[in-house]
């Protein structure tokens, strides 16, 4: 009797001992797009799905256009894919806002953006990271990107702002100038990321173009660009939408 109680002891241990060892195993391992279908076909639930994102120590998504495509077809939510594009992050990039002919100071190796108004002075805009959402219209769903507060801090009635980004790559498809929508019921500022239809998907890492503001760039010197948007903006409320990070820059025009 004795012996058998040793050995189902010993046995207990070791279960024990593994269970631990997958446990941190499991921890240690990033989150990525077949674990997000896997747990989509388990029937979980989204909210459930969208909290396993959003506390995964770490994720290795791949959300391009065909990734994007292929988790929708595996079965995945659009409230999922909106929860993982949300999640994904890369370092930080450094972005400058200034009045045409005004002087930026670039601060490299920090995430900070300034508003350089046409006395000379300065003014940092805050970061900040929106929380995806999605709304129904009929048989379209439409993405979004929501910020806090109705009005950015720093404001300027200056309507043709240049931006000074701190980046090794062209800005082009990696930072967007955007248009935000004030929603007075939530309080927040809201960016349109794409829409999927019956027969159709757009919906990715980069605002809806039609919430974009073109623009030319130019490398000033090495790592240092500028961008020149092509029209004048109107007033309302604004940012700098860094894509890796989904971090925006906002400011607003009076």
């Amino acid at each position: 009797m004795r012996n058998n109680l040793a050995r189902c002891l010993v046995a207990l241990i070791a279960i024990v001992v593994m269970l631990s060892m997958w446990s941190a195993y499991a921890a240690e391992k990033a989150l990525t797009n077949d674990d997000v279908i896997k747990l989509s076909k388990l029937g979980i639930g989204d909210e459930a799905i969208a909290a396993k994102i959003r506390q995964a120590a770490e994720v290795d998504f791949k959300l391009e256009t065909d990734d994007l495509a292929h988790l929708k077809q595996a079965g995945v939510s659009g409230k999922v894919i909106a929860a993982m594009l949300d999640r994904s992050a890369a370092s930080a990039n450094v972005a400058y806002v200034a009045a045409p002919g005004a002087a930026a100071v670039v601060v490299s190796g920090a995430t900070a953006v300034k508003l350089a108004m046409n006395d000379g002075k300065t003014l940092p805009l805050p970061s900040m990271i929106g929380e995806a959402s999605s709304t129904y219209v009929y048989v379209t769903m439409l993405f979004w990107n929501n910020f806090p507060g109705l009005h950015a801090a720093t404001r300027t009635t200056e309507r043709n702002p240049e931006f000074v980004i701190a980046t090794d790559q062209d800005p082009r498809s990696r930072f967007y100038v955007v248009r935000l929508d004030v929603n007075d019921k939530s309080g927040d500022r809201s960016l349109k990321m794409g829409k999927s239809g019956m027969f159709s998907f757009k919906a990715g890492t980069a605002p809806d173009s039609d919430w974009t503001f073109a623009y030319e760039s130019k490398e000033e010197k090495r790592g240092t660009w500028r961008l020149s948007l092509k029209k004048p903006l109107i007033p309302g409320e604004y940012g700098v939408f860094a894509v890796q990070r989904g971090e925006l820059f906002d400011f607003g025009v009076d």
